[in-house]
Order: C-alpha cells, then structure tokens, then sequence
C-alpha cells in the first residue's frame, strides 16, 4: 500500500489481496517474536511466522513515520479482496482504511482467512480477471 503513496505509475488496474494496511498492528500482534523493549534495545528482532527473518527496528519506524491512514491519498480505481475470517490483516482495519474512498471497492470472501489454499486464490485470480475484463 504503501508503494502508492506519491506513485507516478499509471496502472489500469490495481488489485490487492489482503493488504496489510494497519501493519504496526500486524507486526507487533502476529509476525514480532522478540518482545517490544528488547527490539527497541537492541535494534533487531526477530520475525515471521517461525522467526526465522531478522527485521531492523528502523523498520518500525519507517512503518510509523508513513502512517497509511493519514499519507494516503491515491484516487485510482482499486480492488481489495479479503477473506471475511482474516485474522492477520483484520478486516476492521479495511473497512475504517477504505470509509470515503468511494474509488476503493472490497469484495468480501465469506469463509476465507489471510493464509489462503492455492485453489482459493485460483478461484479469486479468475473472478478477478472477468472483473476487469481480462477473459
């Protein structure tokens, strides 16, 4: 999301699947293994659904100082597609991130979580490309 702030690309389209919006969040809820003080401390943690990434801590404050919900200001047409039950990037932070972006359009899938089977993101691949015309 993030790589749209002050982007000079002109994509026709754009299409996310469960962009990590409120990724502080997702990184000090989920994919931190370190805690908060001795990342601060010592400058590194590590991260990821094992550990096994090791993530400076200007990360976080890059992630801080590019606050999404207040530096966004992209007006291009874009899809997000997100599983109703994600439970890594939450579909609250979707909703308050996408209120008065009517050029924004969330296509909610019932029954789906953030870590999706290949032939689920088959299935959203295909519904995409029809969307957008592309078959």
């Amino acid at each position: 999301m993030n790589k749209l702030i002050n982007d000079k690309d002109n994509y026709s389209n754009i299409i996310l699947r469960s962009p990590a919006i409120n990724m502080k969040e997702i990184l000090l809820r989920s994919l931190l293994k370190d805690s908060l003080s001795s990342y601060r401390q010592t400058g590194k943690a590590r991260a990821g659904h094992n550990g096994e990434k090791e993530i400076d801590y200007s990360f976080l404050e890059d992630i801080e100082e590019n606050n999404l919900y207040k530096n966004y200001k992209e007006k291009r047409k874009i899809i997000i597609i997100q599983g109703v039950l994600d439970d890594t990037a939450l579909i609250k932070d979707t909703y308050k991130f996408i209120m008065d972006k009517p050029e924004i359009q969330l296509i909610e899938i019932e029954g789906l979580n953030h870590h999706m089977e290949p032939e689920e993101i088959k299935d959203i691949t295909c519904k995409m490309l029809k969307m957008i015309k592309l078959t």
